[in-house]
């Protein structure tokens, strides 16, 4: 084998390695967890935003940059939801940009335990060979909670 050859060979399999130790959902099903309820919410797949990152909103300044940088590809642009963030918080959480479509992110548990809020989010991505719309996209997923006093919050993601 070549030093080519070897070197594709070595970058494959660090590249499994890393797909392979992506976070697993956390277990929220103890009796020592409150369920968070979700008050309203907003997803779609296509967005302004491009990176992949999760969010928690706590103020109208941030609310107000987030809807706008997240509509940012829409004319007119939307008008921002109401938010009481003297009672409510946002949790926010993006998947990136996509090269086709078929992904999607959703938040699917929100409960806290003690002073930490943990946030399972689930990614899906589209089956091998199957039909996809053939442009980029962005899913997003965002929540309206009660507001969130814990800290730290703790998001992990899991593929389906």
């Amino acid at each position: 084998m070549t030093l080519r050859g070897s070197v594709m060979v070595f970058l494959c399999l660090v590249a499994g390695m890393m797909g392979c130790k992506r976070q697993q959902g956390v277990n929220l099903d103890g009796s020592d967890f409150k369920q968070i309820d979700v008050i309203e919410e907003f997803s779609g797949s296509y967005s302004g935003i491009k990176e992949k990152k999760e969010l928690v909103i706590q103020d109208e300044t941030e609310w107000e940059n987030l809807w706008r940088a997240l509509n940012s590809i829409r004319e007119p642009l939307p008008e921002t939801p109401v938010v009481d963030f003297t009672t409510q918080s946002v949790i926010a959480v993006f998947q990136g940009e996509q090269r086709t479509g078929g992904y999607g992110i959703e938040i699917t548990q929100i409960k806290q335990r003690n002073d930490t809020l943990y946030v399972n989010i689930h990614e899906k991505t589209p089956s091998e060979g199957g039909m996809v719309t053939m442009a980029l996209t962005q899913p997003y997923h965002i929540v309206v909670v009660p507001k969130i006093d814990a800290a730290p919050v703790r998001f992990s993601r899991q593929n389906r």
